[in-house]
């Protein structure tokens, strides 16, 4: 069983469920709404991140997505956290493998944050990044915040603008690295076959000319029904006016762009 693995990254509110959509209408990719295994993994408690033991949590999204997947559940979760994500990636390769693709494709945008931890467990990973445009995924962030309260934090304007700088610096630690591929979002939807095509020779597939058209049929396979900020997958790859303007006070722009201005010089 040659599976390869691929990792889809970036700030959040980047683009990266629209790109999701998009490969993921491939027909040899399995993918699967967003498991936060590795965020769940990495606990808090810097003593039992010492001892390498996992987490309750993480050991509950492991077993979540054996029984979605496989008729008969067999794992019995490790206490040990490499062991255990070991038992996250061979269950990933076993049930692409059973629904004869050759690729899957995991998209928790904060992975980002522990791709040092994760490398340590494999050399098989094609890891893409996704950046957007700093005001705009800033607005993004801020204003699904305001509207998801109960889903998002961030309702902080510093808060928000952090998440995207930390976010960016962390990114560019793998800028030209072997097995890291950065896109633009404003790219994808400007450019997006030429994209596409680019990103599918970096994983190693073929490319098939109409998937950002099938991407609209893949909100149900990519995100759950209680991601409603995700909605706008089923209307596909598009130019959107910039939700900056329409979200943020002008105070608020002025701030916003002093602050990417800050990071920038």
């Amino acid at each position: 069983m040659n599976i390869k693995r691929v990792l889809l990254v970036g700030c959040p509110r980047s683009g990266t469920t629209i790109l999701q959509a998009i490969l993921s209408s491939h027909p040899k990719v399995f993918s699967l709404p967003e498991t936060h295994f590795f965020p769940a993994l990495c606990s808090k408690n810097s003593f039992i991140r010492k001892l390498g033991l996992s987490t309750l949590k993480a050991k509950k999204v492991l077993l979540e997505i054996e029984q979605q997947f496989i008729s008969q559940p067999t794992i019995s979760t490790s206490r040990f956290s490499h062991r255990l994500t070991k038992q996250f990636l061979d269950l990933l390769d076993r049930i692409t493998d059973s629904q004869e693709k050759s690729l899957w494709l995991e998209k928790t945008p904060q992975n980002l944050w522990f791709l040092p931890f994760i490398e340590k467990f494999s050399s098989k990973f094609k890891i893409i990044h996704l950046e957007r445009e700093p005001k705009d995924v800033i607005a993004s962030i801020h204003y699904a915040a305001m509207k998801y309260p109960e889903s998002w934090g961030y309702q902080d304007l510093d808060e928000t603008i952090n998440l995207w700088s930390n976010s960016r610096e962390i990114s560019n630690k793998f800028r030209n690295a072997p097995g890291h591929l950065h896109c633009r979002y404003e790219d994808l939807v400007d450019r997006p076959k030429e994209i596409i095509r680019d990103i599918l020779s970096f994983i190693n597939l073929e490319f098939i000319d109409d998937l950002h058209q099938k991407s609209m049929q893949q909100r149900k396979v990519i995100s759950r029904e209680n991601e409603h900020w995700k909605k706008e997958i089923s209307k596909g790859l598009k130019k959107t006016n910039s939700r900056f303007y329409a979200h943020f006070t002008k105070e608020q722009q002025n701030y916003v762009l002093a602050a990417i201005e800050s990071q920038n010089t």
